[in-house]
C-alpha cells in the first residue's frame, strides 16, 4: 500500500512540475564558440533616466531600458576580420521577438573586446522579453 502511495505521489509531483511551466529566464550561447569565447556578459534593467533598477530583465513600471553588454575573446588562433554578437530576444514561451547585433572588427588572436546593445521600452514587445540567446559569428580574413 505504501509503495502505491509513494509512486502516486512521485507521479503527481512530476506532472505538476512538468505542466506548471518554467518561470526562470534562460540565456544560451550559440554559434562559433570554437572561435569566439563569451568571457562575460551582463543584462541590466534601467529606468528612463538611466538609473539601474537591477540585474537581469526586470518587468515593472519603471523599466525603460535593457542594457546588454559583455566581453568576447578571439580564440581562433588567428586574426578575425569580424566578430558579430547577436542577442536574439524571446518571450516567456520562447517565441522570437527581435534581434540586436553588435559588430567588432579586426580582432587579434587572444584579444578581448567589449560589446554593448540596448532595447528600449519604445518597442511594443519590450515587456514581453524573457529569454535571450547570444549567437557568436566569426569571419576570418
Amino acid at each position: 500500500m505504501n509503495k502505491y502511495l509513494i509512486v502516486i505521489g512521485i507521479v503527481f509531483l512530476l506532472l505538476s512540475i512538468g505542466l506548471s511551466g518554467c518561470s526562470e529566464q534562460k540565456i544560451k550561447i550559440l554559434g562559433d564558440t570554437d572561435k569566439v569565447e563569451m568571457v562575460s556578459y551582463k543584462i541590466e534593467t534601467l529606468s528612463s533616466n538611466k538609473e539601474k533598477l537591477g540585474d537581469g530583465i526586470i518587468h515593472n513600471s519603471k523599466a525603460a531600458i535593457y542594457q546588454i553588454s559583455g566581453i568576447v575573446k578571439n580564440i581562433a588562433n588567428n586574426e578575425l576580420k569580424n566578430i558579430w554578437v547577436f542577442a536574439r530576444l524571446f518571450d516567456r514561451d520562447y517565441n522570437y521577438l527581435d534581434l540586436r547585433k553588435y559588430s567588432i572588427t579586426k580582432v587579434l588572436n587572444n584579444t578581448e573586446r567589449n560589446f554593448s546593445m540596448t532595447v528600449t521600452s519604445s518597442y511594443d514587445y519590450f515587456s514581453k522579453i524573457w529569454n535571450i540567446d547570444f549567437v557568436l559569428m566569426a569571419i576570418r580574413d
